[in-house]
């Protein structure tokens, strides 16, 4: 039971992050000011790991290109989430039936937590 909230909340995130790259501009996070903005729109979020947010100048902090990029930007944020809760769930996990329905059971919990933030939670409101 613990593993497939999990897999629900890891379906959230990859949600998330498929908002951020695929309907930015449909997105709540397009509104977002300041420090936000920057940490959420991919147009430039990319560019938060480097000094003074110039490729040329090179890595902002130790890691911040490979193993802390996950601190840079919303997109890397979410996908670190996403792959923990994996892992978590997976130590967690116990069989609850058969391993194909058990399978096809997290397979919809994970779809259900990307449907519901990448359909519904994330995108504006038409007015």
């Amino acid at each position: 039971m613990i593993a497939l909230v999990l897999i629900v909340i890891a379906g959230m995130a990859d949600g998330v992050r498929d908002t951020i790259e695929y309907h930015w501009y449909n997105s709540i996070f397009q509104d977002f000011k300041n420090g936000w903005r920057q940490w959420f729109d991919p147009a430039v979020s990319h560019l938060n790991k480097y000094k003074d947010f110039a490729k040329s100048k090179g890595p902002r902090f130790p890691g911040s290109t490979t193993m802390f990029v996950w601190t840079t930007d919303a997109w890397h944020f979410f996908q670190m989430i996403r792959l923990s809760l994996f892992t978590v769930a997976i130590v967690m996990y116990e069989p609850v039936y058969h391993w194909i329905v058990d399978f096809i059971l997290l397979k919809i919990a994970f779809s259900a937590g990307f449907h519901i933030t990448y359909s519904w939670l994330l995108l504006k409101k038409k007015s």
